[in-house]
């Protein structure tokens, strides 16, 4: 019997020793890693947005601070903010940047004028901040609702594909099918469900040989594959 535990410790033993200081090591270095990275200090930088923070959800470590899960869970309780960063100033400082979803346009619904992003997601009642005005009946909105009418998103993309090199004062239905955007004195005819780049380069070009004439049309149809101008 006692050979036969010798034998076994001859064998194991010096795995199990070897095993042993691993863990060992291992619970040492987390433990280090822990007091060395200890993250003391939280600085939020931002302006006019006030954010607070379950610390009791947050790791200690800053080496191992889980940066996108905390992103995830913050962006999906405040959708006013478009993102938010993290940075790591070794060894103690945890820096929070969250960047708030800016105006681009205005929309008049259900006798309401409220705020909207670049994605459609309501920031508040207008205050006349933007120029460009949606005028769609979606119903009623509230904030941090993102508006999912495709009229409305139609229009956002436009706005976007036209990179303000326009003044688009508004956008509202044509008919069933297509929108009609005011620019300047000029109506802009283009398709609900489009392609709003294809549309917006069409746009400029024809604007840009326009102007040089110094007269701007009336109607601009961008409806269908050959552009129609009417003065």
């Amino acid at each position: 019997m006692k050979r036969d535990v010798r034998t076994f410790l001859r064998r194991f033993g010096r795995l199990f020793a070897l095993t042993s200081m691993l863990g060992i090591v291992s619970v040492g270095m987390f433990l280090g890693s822990s007091r060395i990275f200890e993250i003391q200090t939280i600085e939020i930088k931002a302006e006019g947005i006030s954010l607070v923070l379950d610390e009791r959800r947050i790791t200690k470590n800053l080496l191992f601070f889980p940066s996108q899960k905390i992103r995830r869970e913050l962006l999906k309780e405040n959708p006013l903010l478009s993102d938010i960063r993290f940075i790591k100033r070794y060894p103690h400082s945890l820096i929070i940047e969250p960047v708030l979803r800016v105006a681009v346009a205005q929309l008049s619904t259900d006798q309401r004028v409220v705020l909207l992003d670049k994605e459609g997601v309501v920031l508040s009642d207008s205050e006349a901040r933007v120029q460009t005005m949606l005028i769609f009946d979606v119903g009623s909105v509230r904030m941090g609702q993102k508006v999912q009418d495709s009229r409305v998103q139609q229009s956002l993309r436009f706005l976007s594909a036209i990179a303000n090199r326009e003044n688009v004062s508004q956008v509202t239905n044509k008919d069933d099918a297509s929108l009609v955007a005011k620019i300047d004195e000029s109506d802009i005819l283009f398709t609900h469900n489009g392609d709003v780049q294809a549309t917006a380069a069409t746009l400029q070009t024809l604007l840009e040989g326009i102007r040089i004439k110094g007269t701007l049309p009336k109607v601009i149809d961008l409806r269908f594959d050959k552009p129609i101008v009417i003065f």
